[in-house]
């Protein structure tokens, strides 16, 4: 009956497995694997908890019914689900929600897989499973890479990860990498984990300047970053093509200083000219003869146009926002961690609203820069 509804040229299908009617859901995409054996995408989600094991099987054996699948996304599968969506020659995106189950050691064992696959986004708990997915890659056209872990992560598995990335994906296609420590209980919390484990310096992903196309980078482990100016131009240099860069903790007040300065910023100025959007925590702290209205043409970026703060300690916010329009003219937005706007509570509250300060004045010192400019222009 499902084919008089769904007409003969169905593509696509997006599934919401319930708990109430879990042989149901499983009847009806077994008769549309029979009817449509042409589907190319199928989402399938379920929430984890009492009936996973029942959902797992649900959504393996559907993911096994068809073999010229394009998109694949769902909340997990089993180990043979899995092999069987790498052997496919067409799948081009693959996602997961909660991949937990198939240890790191079976995943290796596919090898070779996934030969047509362009976009990969996994959640998951355990690092490892991410791991063992990456080890059966083929090296084939991925472009876009996304991981994201459900807790803190401790800096030698995110070195392990960014080495696995080098030898097991193909530099001449992969253009964006994100990889991220998330779960929203940990957000505001900074206790009981040794943060030296897990502070991010550039010897943990140095692994990924193999990656000379990059032109997305997000890495957002909890605790943060530490990095020396030299770290700074390093990077710069390494990715001039970069137009997204996100170097930030996911902590909402990280416990060790970046690092950074309001000077390296001008680094990524001179170097990443193509730069649209740039998050980092930095030290907004101006030398005392620094002029910040003194800026020359080559120091200054008019592609960037959001700044991601953070919780990034502010002072004087008149010279900051000066010294950010001499660097950034064509800036227009400035985020914190939670947003531009503020709150009405929490500790962030004046740091947001002194950022929100900041990003008003900086279009009109911007606008006074250039008309100085045009001015002496006519002049001259």
């Amino acid at each position: 009956m499902i084919p008089l509804f769904l007409g003969p040229h169905l593509r696509k299908i997006a599934f919401y497995i319930d708990r109430t009617a879990v042989n149901l859901c499983l009847s009806i995409l077994s008769s549309l694997g029979k009817s449509y054996p042409g589907l190319e995408s199928i989402e399938l989600e379920y929430v984890p908890g009492e009936y996973s094991d029942r959902f797992l099987k649900v959504t393996s054996l559907v993911a096994m019914e068809w073999s010229h699948l394009q998109h694949f996304k769902a909340t997990n599968v089993s180990y043979n689900a899995l092999a069987h969506l790498a052997s496919l020659p067409n799948l081009q995106s693959l996602q997961f929600y909660d991949l937990g189950t198939i240890p790191r050691h079976q995943n290796k064992t596919i090898g070779h897989g996934f030969p047509a696959l362009k976009r990969l986004h996994v959640s998951t708990l355990n690092p490892e499973h991410c791991l063992g997915l990456i080890e059966s890659l083929s090296s084939g056209p991925l472009e876009r890479l996304s991981l994201s872990f459900d807790e803190p992560t401790p800096s030698v598995v995110w070195k392990e990860l960014c080495n696995a990335l080098k030898q097991y994906c193909n530099p001449k296609y992969l253009k964006a990498i994100e990889l991220e420590d998330y779960q929203e209980e940990y957000m505001g919390y900074n206790g009981g984990l040794d943060a030296d484990d897990y502070i991010i310096g550039l010897e943990h992903f140095t692994s990924l300047f193999s990656f000379h196309n990059l032109t997305d980078l997000i890495l957002k482990p909890f605790y943060g970053f530490h990095f020396s100016s030299e770290a700074i131009h390093n990077i710069a240099m390494k990715w001039p093509n970069m137009e997204h860069l996100t170097l930030r903790p996911n902590a909402v007040h990280p416990l060790h200083a970046s690092g950074i300065t309001l000077h390296d910023l001008e680094t990524f100025a001179k170097h990443c000219r193509k730069l649209e959007h740039l998050g980092l925590i930095f030290d907004t702290t101006l030398p005392n003869n620094d002029n910040p209205s003194k800026r020359t043409e080559q120091q200054s970026l008019d592609t960037l146009k959001v700044l991601h703060v953070g919780h990034s300690p502010l002072g004087d916010q008149p010279s900051v926002a000066a010294y950010l329009s001499g660097i950034f003219p064509s800036l227009d937005h400035i985020e914190t961690f939670e947003g531009t706007e503020g709150s009405d509570d929490g500790e962030g509250t004046s740091v947001d609203r002194a950022w929100l300060n900041v990003s008003r004045l900086v279009p009109v010192f911007a606008r006074v820069r250039a008309e100085e400019r045009a001015l002496a222009n006519a002049q001259a």
